[in-house]
Formats: C-alpha cells, structure tokens, sequence
C-alpha cells in the first residue's frame, strides 16, 4: 500500500517539478530584463545630469547585458568624449568598424577622433577616402550624406556632393542639396547657381526657391546680384521660368517697370493675351504705382484691342489716369474732362448693363467733384438710376453717389431721402450700413449731433468692419466733446472743416484748421485737428507738412486713440511718398509692439512682411 502512494506521489510531482523550472526561468529572464532596462535608464539618467562617469558605467553594463550597441551609441560616444577618454573610444570604434566595415557613421565618427587625437590630416583623408568610395553610387552617396548631416559636417558634405556630380556624369544632380548647404556657409552667390540649376530641371519648384530666397536674399546687393545671374541665364536659355522669377525678384523691390517688361517678354512667348499684366497691373495701383499701371494697362490696349481683356484694361486704364490725377494739387481740369472724354469713348465699345452703369458713375463723380459741374453730374447719375434690368447693388451705389452730389449743391434733405431709400432696401447688407453711416455724416455735418449718434449707435454692430470701426470713431468723437462742451461750438466748426474736406476744398478746410489750433490747442479736439490737418496735407501733396503733423501727433498726443493711426499714416507715407521703405519698417513694427490689438495690426505685419521681402498669398 505504502509502495502504491509512493509511486502515486512521484507521478504527481514530475509534472509539477516541469512547472516550477518553468516559472524560475522566465522570472530569472524577467529579473535580467528588468535589470538591463535598469541600466539603460540610470545611464540615461546620469547622462541628462552630467555624471558622465556614472552614466558610463551604466552604459557599458547596459550594452553588454542587452548586447545592442545602436541603443546606446551616440550617447555612449559623447560620454567618452566628456571624459576624454579617447584612447576607450578608438578601441569601442575600432571593434564596431572591424564587424560593420560598411557603416558609414562609425568610420566618420572615427575620423573625427583622429582630429580629436591631433592627426586632423588623418581624418580629412578617412572622409575623402569614404567619398571617393562612395561617388559611382546614388544610394551610398545618399547613405553618406545622411551620416554627414547628422555630424554637421556642412563642407565635407558639399565635397562629397560636388565629387559625385562629376563622377556620375550629371552636372544639376543634387543641386537643391546643395543649395541648402550652401545657405548654411552663407555662400550666396553659390546657393543661387544651385537654385538656378534646381529650376532648369523642375520648374515647378519656382514657388519653393521663392520661399528660400526671400528668406536668405534680403539684403539690396543680394537681390541685385540675383538679378544679375537671372538676366545671364536669360540670355543664355530659352527657359521661361527664369523670367517668371524675375518678375517675382522686381514685384518684391515694387520695381513694376522693370516687371512689366518681363511679364511683356512671358505674355508674348506664352500668347497669354494680356491676362497675367493685368494682374500685374492691378498690383502697380494697390502699390500707388499708377505711372507703371498706366503704362501695363496701355500696352495691352494697344496690343489687344479686339479682345476679351480690353474692356478690363481701359477701364484700369483710364482709372489709373484718375488715380494719378486726383494725386496732383490743385487738381488739372483739362486732365479729368480728357478722363471724361476717354470714359466716354469706352462707354461706346461696352455693351454689358453694368459695366455701362459703373462708368456712367465714374464720368458723373468726376463732373462733380473735380469740375463742379453738378448740374451735368445730377443727370448722368440719374440717368443711370433709371437704366432698366441694372443690378441692385449697383443702383443703390448710384444712389449713394447722387446723395453725395446733392450735399455738394447744398440739399442734405435730397441726400437724406436717397440715403433712407437705400437703407430701406439693403437693411442688412453692407451697402444699407454704408447708407445709414452717410446719414450718420450728414447729421453731423449739419450739426445735429444727437440724431447722428443715434445712427451710429446702430452700426456699432454692422457686418463690414471698416463700417463699424468708421461708426465708433465718430460716436466716441461726439460722445466725448459733448460731454465736456454741451454747447457743442467747437465740434461743429470741426465738422465744418470735415465737410470742407469731403467737398473738397481743401483751402477753406486748413484756413479752418489753423485758427482751430490756436484757438483750441489745449482742448480735447487737438489732436483730431492735427490729424486732420495731416490728411488734408497729404491730399494735396505736401507729405512734409503732413509728417510733421503726424510726428507731432505721435510725440505729443501718445496717450490718444489716434496715435496709432497716425502711426500707420506715417508708415504708409514713408513707404509709398517718400520711398523710405526702411523708415516705413520701423514705423510699423512700432506699431505692431506698442499697438498689437489696433485694426491696423494686421495690415502693418503684412506691409511689414512685404517690405522685408516675404512672399505674401
């Protein structure tokens, strides 16, 4: 019986003995996986304190517990190199070399020592060697550079590049390559040949080498020197997307003549018909280039006289000729009635309903405002009124403008009747707040201030920003000279001297000005008189008494909701008047640090931007 259980008993634990070898074998691996990740992560841990002698010893057991050397490669390599012990390292490198022959960052990292340990010759000659064995080869050409960027090594880099352009026979191989490394020794001249070589093979990275260039040519003798090698290779290939690059370099320097004739040279090769100089047209005037515009809008007349842009580019034309005539001071009435005349001519080849309106509006604005002929302005603008099948945007506009000429002939109720109309019909579109912000003005130029401040407490809340900013400005100018003059005297003869502007008599409206800043220099309208008085000045072309006005303003009013306006004037004077870009980038990034949340801010960055040479969307 005793036997039987014995024999049941050895049974039994056999399989048991199998389990519990089973369960010590995996703890004694879990205990050694534990302790080699112990290892690594005091390394580690002693590495990112500086302890580089504990960190090595950590590191050695981690490599050899766990046997993988990549792991801990780099940072094992830098703690031998803090402890200078460079002998341990030529052996760890030597060992590695002897069993990865063909691993590239071991052999570079191990002429480095050599430079380390005073053989540079050495070392220079470790990396040509690894170059000149490498050059027949795309891949490890690539595998190198890999090695070499991670190292830094910026110039071996280039020779290694150069080296296999010649050896594989392919002079624009790796040239974006090496235009970024070229950018990095600040080689210039070198980076562009790069570039230039880039776009001879993919035209399509022009937008890509745009975005380099206007990062690293920033200087004027950058650009010049790009120019330069554009109009070599101009002259020396048929490639057309160094022309493109051209008129993106001179749109960057607002160089539009020399822009428009390559974008000419582009419209001719491509039969493009005038299409992209409009654009760059239309570019010249939001830059106040009106000569240049003038010229691109006449050439594609000229050229293009029976096509579809034509109609576009007179019409840009001749308003381009008005743009730079209201410029002049007094203005030249035998200018604006050949403005009239060339207006009048193009209403005969227009046959669209509102193209014919927009002209006819252009024609009567003109004989209103520039030759006072209201009689003439009245009829035409009612004629367009009555124009059957005319958008309503467009009647309403005319409207606008019709209520603009009776205030000139002295009938506000005539202009508050059409404003109401318009009001009316678009109460909530942008031209409805625009009808309610002019009857807003009216009132106030009539001097009823509290039926102007109850419009304008409306369109505190209108959809188009410029319209609300426009509202609140006027509200706070009357809400703050009525509290402290009830009588409201000498806000009225301000709005005098206003509506003197918008009629545009500039004369009566400084004559005002200036017995109002004698009289009122400490009162709270001074700084409007001031920045009022520099507009007029601008309006009528002299820009130093403007500035000085707006400096003053700046200076002594810093304090007031104007300055920063005054600011942005400032800048925008110096940069389209006065042609002082450098001064008008210092004006606006002061505008940008003192003044982040102005509705200026983001106009002055993207000004600020642009004249820095930022590609701007």
């Amino acid at each position: 019986m005793l036997t039987n259980q014995k024999k049941n008993s050895n049974q039994v634990s056999h399989p048991f003995r199998l389990k519990l070898s089973a369960l010590v074998i995996f703890l004694l691996i879990i205990n050694k996986g534990v302790a080699q990740n112990l290892d690594a992560k005091l390394a580690n841990e002693y590495f990112n304190k500086g302890d580089y002698q504990k960190a090595k010893d950590y590191f050695e057991k981690a490599i050899k517990s766990d046997g993988s050397v990549d792991q801990h490669y780099d940072r094992y390599l830098v703690t031998l190199d803090q402890l200078r012990l460079y002998k341990e390292s030529d052996k760890f490198l030597k060992k590695l070399i002897k069993s990865n022959p063909d691993h590239y960052l071991y052999r570079v990292d191990y002429a480095l020592l050599k430079k380390k340990m005073d053989s540079p010759e050495e070392g220079d000659k470790d990396i040509r060697e690894m170059i000149n064995q490498v050059k027949g080869s795309p891949y490890l050409v690539d595998d190198l550079a890999t090695v070499l960027k991670k190292r830094q090594l910026v110039s071996d880099n280039i020779n290694l590049y150069v080296t296999a352009r010649v050896a594989l026979k392919e002079k624009q191989r790796y040239c974006k390559e090496l235009a970024v490394l070229y950018k990095f020794q600040r080689e210039k001249a070198k980076m562009i040949d790069e570039l230039l070589i880039l776009l001879s093979v993919d035209e399509s990275a022009l937008e890509e080498v745009q975005n380099i260039m206007q990062m690293e040519l920033a200087q004027t003798e950058d650009k010049d020197l790009l120019i330069k090698k554009l109009y070599e290779k101009i002259q020396s290939t048929n490639l057309g997307v160094y022309n493109e690059l051209l008129v993106w370099l001179y749109i960057q320097k607002r160089d539009f003549n020399n822009a428009f004739i390559q974008e000419r040279a582009i419209d001719k090769r491509e039969n493009l018909r005038g299409r992209r100089l409009l654009e760059l047209g239309e570019i010249s005037v939001k830059n106040q280039d009106y000569e240049a515009a003038i010229r691109i809008f006449q050439y594609i007349t000229d050229q293009y006289p029976n096509d579809y842009t034509f109609v576009k580019a007179k019409r840009s034309l001749i308003a381009s000729k008005e743009l730079l005539a209201k410029m002049t001071y007094p203005v030249d009435t035998v200018q604006i009635q050949s403005l009239i005349d060339d207006y009048t001519n193009l209403l005969k080849r227009t046959n669209q309903v509102s193209d014919r309106v927009e002209i006819q509006r252009s024609i009567g604005l003109l004989h209103a405002f520039y030759l006072h002929d209201i009689t003439t302005a009245l009829n035409i603008l009612q004629e367009a009124i009555e124009t059957p099948r005319v958008n309503r945007n467009i009647l309403a506009q005319c409207k606008l403008d019709l209520g603009d000429i009776y205030i000139l002939n002295g009938e506000p109720w005539e202009s508050t009747l059409l404003y109401y109309q318009v009001e009316k019909d678009l109460k909530d579109a942008p031209l409805g707040h625009l009808a309610k912000l002019k009857n807003a003005k009216l009132s106030y130029f009539t001097g009823d201030f509290e039926l102007a401040k109850s419009h304008l407490d409306v369109l505190k809340l209108a959809t188009t920003r410029e319209i609300a900013n426009d509202a609140l400005d006027l509200g706070l100018l009357i809400k703050d000279n009525m509290a402290l003059d009830t009588s409201g005297y000498a806000l009225m003869q301000y709005a005098e001297a206003e509506l003197f502007v918008y009629k545009k008599d500039y004369a009566s409206a400084l004559a005002r000005l200036d017995s109002m800043e004698k009289v009122y220099g400490k009162h709270p309208l001074a700084d409007e008189i001031l920045f009022l008085k520099a507009n007029v000045n601008k309006n009528v072309g002299r820009y130093d008494e403007a500035i000085r006005d707006l400096k003053r303003l700046v200076d002594e009013f810093s304090y007031d909701i104007l300055t920063d306006d005054a600011l942005f004037i400032l800048a925008e004077m110096y940069d389209m008047n006065m042609k002082q870009p450098e001064e008008a980038m210092e004006l606006y990034k002061r505008l940008l640090i003192e003044f982040p949340g102005s509705i200026y801010s983001a106009e002055a960055r993207k000004r600020f931007r642009s004249l820095r040479g930022d590609r701007i969307n």
